[in-house]
């Protein structure tokens, strides 16, 4: 082979190792196109502790927290499982102490008034169902407080003679031992925990009146006295009802209803939410209430509470009254009422009810 021919073929392989060498130690692109590049695969979450929710990005409302919950990224979350693991039930051995303070419907302190405490924690603290029970009396200022327990949950009920308990947030129950609960409690002896007591007034001679009517279809209507036992009249008395529902109405289909509750004889009515009826008020009133429900099922139970006042048959009741649209019974497809009322038939706005003062046990001595 000649010179010049030899000097050629070494060039030549020389470039193709460099060549190679070049391809081999540069990165090579992936043989899917950029838009068939499928997307990263996410990490797993962390496992979840019992009760744990779910992160969907909304607010736990805690009135008594003074730390808020911030879902699955809350730091609390390590130091739970932390002890958890250490111990499973930590949770039900969690430290408890409480502040609370009674007043009256002025804002006035309650003293005396008696607060019973019950507390779920665990068997070797509380005995063999893990229940604690305590029961303790508001000081001069209307204050209350307990500690040096321990559990989970903890619920109260206030109560003293003379007055009516009003309902307290969540019923008395608060949360110790879980910090994502909407009833978890940090307490604070500053912000003591309000629970509110109604004073009694004295109550005047009145009466209860009680029943359950079927409203026959096709009317659904009826008459109700007021002044009688049975409540029900087939003559205008006091109070007529008429509940309207569609042809053709069941159980299985939802549907639009209304009731109207109208006043006879001179009656009157004005609705009302108060927790306790004990005074009917002086003005408001109106010949009827009408409500109307819209897409509820048929057997659906609806409340609706109001006070009556007659001049010419001289009485104020406070009544409520619980209806449902449609029921199947025997055969028939009534709607129903359920009727409850303290009655002063003296023409006296107090309706307060003192069973010590019931009329009509009163006549059977």
């Amino acid at each position: 082979m000649k010179p010049a021919t030899k000097t050629a073929c070494f060039v030549l392989l020389t470039l193709i190792a460099v060549a190679i060498g070049w391809w081999l130690s540069s990165p090579r692109r992936s043989v899917t196109s950029t838009s068939a590049t499928p997307n990263p695969v996410p990490k797993a979450p962390n496992a979840k502790a019992p009760n744990q929710p779910a992160d969907e990005g909304t607010a736990v409302v805690q009135p008594f927290a003074r730390t808020p919950m911030l879902g699955v990224t809350d730091p609390r979350w390590k130091e739970y499982h932390a002890k958890r693991k250490i111990d499973p039930l930590s949770e039900w051995r969690t430290p408890i102490e409480f502040f609370g303070k009674v007043i009256d419907e002025q804002d006035r302190p309650v003293a005396g008034a008696e607060i019973q405490f019950e507390w779920v924690g665990t068997s070797e603290k509380n005995g063999g169902d893990g229940v604690g029970h305590k029961l303790i009396t508001s000081d001069a200022n209307g204050f209350f407080m307990i500690n040096g327990i321990e559990g989970k949950r903890l619920v109260m009920s206030v109560r003293k003679d003379g007055y009516h308990s009003k309902r307290s947030w969540n019923d008395g129950a608060f949360e110790y031992g879980g910090f994502w609960h909407k009833e978890f409690i940090e307490p604070n002896r500053n912000e003591p925990v309000i629970f509110h007591l109604v004073k009694r007034p004295v109550a005047e001679p009145t009466y209860r009146i009680g029943s359950r009517i079927f409203l026959e279809p096709p009317a659904l209507e009826t008459h109700l006295d007021l002044l009688s036992p049975t409540a029900q009249s087939n003559a205008p008395a006091d109070l007529y009802v008429r509940i309207t529902r569609p042809p053709g109405a069941s159980y299985e289909k939802p549907f639009d209803w209304s009731v109207t509750i109208e006043g006879r004889n001179g009656a009157e009515i004005v609705e009302t939410t108060d927790e306790f009826m004990l005074h009917a008020p002086a003005d408001g009133y109106q010949p009827k209430l009408v409500r109307e429900y819209k897409n509820p099922t048929g057997n659906t139970r609806q409340k609706v509470r109001f006070y009556v006042r007659s001049k010419n048959r001289k009485l104020y009741a406070a009544v409520d009254f619980e209806m449902a649209a449609y029921r199947r019974m025997n055969g028939g497809e009534p709607a129903s009422i359920v009727i409850s009322a303290t009655v002063n038939p003296n023409d006296s706005p107090n309706v307060e009810y003192d069973s010590e003062k019931n009329i009509r046990e009163m006549t059977k001595k």
